[in-house]
């Protein structure tokens, strides 16, 4: 589904940005074969900036404000529109660390027009813009993302920890929309609200809780298949990896086949659906494949490795989260069932280590009974180490 172009009128010819959303668009960028020339327009009264920081820091904020209408002048003629106006995209969406701030405001416009009105000393831009949602949806996401967070206990969770817990309730509580009729599905609204949303939607969503989290990411767009899409690149340990929770939605948690995979093998298990980095130099959002991108998020080459993980598999904590909880129940419960059927758990060794949690050299439902007995000693108050627990 494609969203409506975007319009720039001016008195010569200028860049336009088309805005396409997910699942069958879902990224935003410049289309010169757009561009029209019309009559001059109207000058506008405007915000008027010597420095294209101080301009992008406005656009950025009146962004956040959902402002409707957004005009800005600066001393620039007409032939430096086009790049001014690119440079005012890129440097008004900076990584700050926050998970409200760069990607998650890119994908929060659903709809931008440009106007420019002026002469060749002087060019004021009149932006007009529409978003996904409304201040108070924004607001109902920044209490709900709270909550999940806190749920999620990430402050206690190293970064592979925090990556897993995001992903893994994500896919297990957000549905992939099969209708675009409703806005809300293109954001992180619509996946906490309705439980529903497309790529765009979930990538925004798991943005928003990394970054929250202290953990670096980026919404990634491209293509797959046929259809532009939307996924996600995380950091642990300094390296980025590849996770793709709109496609692993359909698991529910079951089987992650995109998460933290490397660009060798993110493809391996559905390569007639290739993921591809976007390339276009001109988009509001980043080249992907430029050098300057590679060298700020360095890519693996290969899928995360579990037996690196920092603190892995101590005694009780299955996915080395840091945590003891149900999901590590879950998992020594589906490697006994994987023990029955197949002969193979499908564990590495230090992984069964810490899944035979009485020792007694099987891994089955009674290591999965403790584990949740620990869980629920802990939850009702009670502060001691599992090993301690253990000796109970």
């Amino acid at each position: 589904m494609t969203m409506k172009i975007m319009k720039c009128f001016a008195a010569v010819a200028a860049a336009a940005i088309m805005l396409v959303c997910p699942a069958d668009k879902c990224y935003a960028r410049y289309d010169t074969a757009s561009a029209s020339v019309s009559a001059q327009q109207q000058v506008y009264s405007a915000q008027t900036f010597d420095n294209i920081e101080l301009a992008a820091d406005y656009l950025s904020s009146e962004v956040k404000k959902h402002s409707a209408e957004i005009r800005i002048s600066a001393p620039i003629s007409f032939a430096q529109s086009e790049n001014y106006l690119r440079q005012l995209f890129e440097t008004a969406f900076p990584e700050t660390g926050r998970g409200s701030d760069g990607d998650y405001l890119r994908y929060s416009i659903k709809d931008l027009s440009c106007g420019m009105s002026g002469n060749n000393k002087m060019v004021t831009f009149t932006l007009k813009l529409l978003y996904h949602t409304t201040l108070s949806q924004e607001s109902y996401v920044d209490k709900r993302v709270k909550e999940i967070e806190d749920s999620l206990q990430l402050s206690k969770k190293n970064d592979y920890g925090k990556l897993y817990a995001i992903y893994d309730w994500i896919v297990k509580n957000v549905t992939y929309s099969q209708s675009t009729a409703n806005t809300e599905v293109f954001s992180a609204y619509g996946a906490l609200k309705n439980g529903n949303a497309v790529c765009q939607g979930f990538s925004q969503l798991f943005y928003r809780m990394a970054m929250d989290s202290g953990v670096s990411c980026r919404i990634i767009g491209g293509t797959a298949g046929n259809a532009n899409h939307a996924w996600l690149i995380a950091a642990v340990n300094g390296t980025y990896y590849f996770l793709d929770p709109t496609w692993d939605s359909a698991y529910k948690g079951k089987i992650m086949y995109y998460f933290l995979r490397g660009e060798s093998d993110f493809d391996s298990s559905e390569a007639q659906m290739k993921h591809t980095m976007g390339t276009d130099g001109n988009d509001i959002y980043p080249d992907y494949n430029s050098s300057g991108f590679r060298k700020l998020y360095p890519i693996s080459k290969t899928k995360y490795s579990e037996n690196n993980r920092p603190g892995s598999y101590e005694l009780g904590d299955i996915n080395g989260d840091g945590v003891i909880d149900g999901s590590d129940a879950t998992m020594v419960l589906r490697a006994y069932g994987q023990l029955n059927s197949f002969g193979n758990c499908g564990m590495p060794a230090l992984q069964r280590l810490a899944s035979d949690v009485n020792s007694d050299g099987t891994i089955d439902g009674s290591d999965a009974t403790i584990i949740l007995k620990y869980f629920s000693y802990v939850l009702a108050g009670h502060k001691i180490s599992f090993k301690d627990f253990l000796k109970m």
